[in-house]
């Protein structure tokens, strides 16, 4: 696990500020709950649309991150390629992992 940005969701999960999965992340961007949408490195092409679709439908923001699923299996024990923050605090603390560009290019 070699992503900066793999501690601070093991952080928001201890929290209770993570959402895990397809499902529950897009019922979270259609209830106003998700804040920042993080995508694996590796998650399928048709999941990555969908979800991508979601959340620009609902305004909220996403990224792809660096990390693969077998990172996030490692750390939270379930492979999962789609997760979202709950909160304004840690959505903040994750966009410092955003390149500028994808910054200003994703915030809908």
């Amino acid at each position: 696990m070699k992503d900066s940005l793999l501690p601070s969701i093991g952080l928001a999960r201890k929290a209770g500020k993570l959402i895990i999965g397809f499902d529950a992340v897009s019922d979270g961007c259609k209830n106003a709950d998700a804040r920042l949408v993080i995508l694996a490195a590796d998650l399928s092409p048709k999941s990555r649309k969908e979800i991508v679709r979601t959340a620009e439908q609902y305004g909220v923001r996403w990224f792809d991150a660096s990390f693969t699923m077998a990172d996030t299996e490692q750390l939270l024990k379930k492979r999962v390629g789609i997760l979202a923050v709950n909160d304004d605090g840690f959505a903040k603390m994750f966009e410092k992992h955003l390149p500028q560009q994808q910054k200003e290019d994703q915030i809908v």
